[in-house]
């Protein structure tokens, strides 16, 4: 029996906006041109994902995740890294939480050459330590060939996500120099 090709996880989710990726099941493009197209949009349960060429996604993360939506989000995030590492901007107001299958899940399977950094917004408590907790369990789980761990950090508000990923973008053009 011959062995099928995985199915390109872009053109599995949602697109709220078009449907240019996908005909028949599969992707048209490579992940790599959507470093060069206009914003996509994807919705995985009550989540949305938006990608803003060259290098940013945005994700409004809305109740509880499960293992099913970890296992969609990690594929998403694996997917889009193809092309290039990117920066996260995360909104958390309405995130409640995960359930112990999707922490787990994550921990074992993010990685953190896929970003370039990672900023959190509107977060609680909860979000701090949840986030803590599955990049920590990542960071043992990851190999030793792996880069070190990506940045991540926790701010009050959109805005000030905006301030900090201008100052990252400012930091890493002044160090091609």
């Amino acid at each position: 029996m011959q062995g099928t090709r995985p199915q390109s996880y872009l053109s599995m989710v949602r697109f709220p906006t078009d449907n240019l990726f996908v005909v028949a099941g599969r992707s048209l493009l490579p992940s790599a041109a959507l470093m060069t197209l206009g914003p996509r949009d994807w919705t995985i349960g009550a989540n949305t994902f938006r990608f803003e060429p060259p290098d940013l996604l945005w994700v409004k993360i809305q109740g509880e995740c499960s293992r099913e939506e970890a296992v969609q989000i990690v594929n998403l995030y694996r997917e889009l890294a193809e092309a290039q590492p990117y920066f996260v901007l995360s909104d958390m107001q309405a995130s409640m939480g995960m359930d112990a299958e999707a922490k787990r899940y994550m921990s074992e399977n993010l990685r953190s050459g896929w970003f370039l950094g990672i900023i959190l917004f509107n977060t609680r408590l909860l979000h701090r330590a949840l986030v803590k907790g599955v990049i920590l369990a990542a960071a043992l789980t990851r190999s030793l060939d792996e880069p070190p761990r990506t940045k991540i950090q926790f701010v009050s508000t959109r805005e000030k996500a905006l301030e900090l990923l201008e100052q990252w973008r400012a930091r890493a053009d002044g160090g091609r120099g």
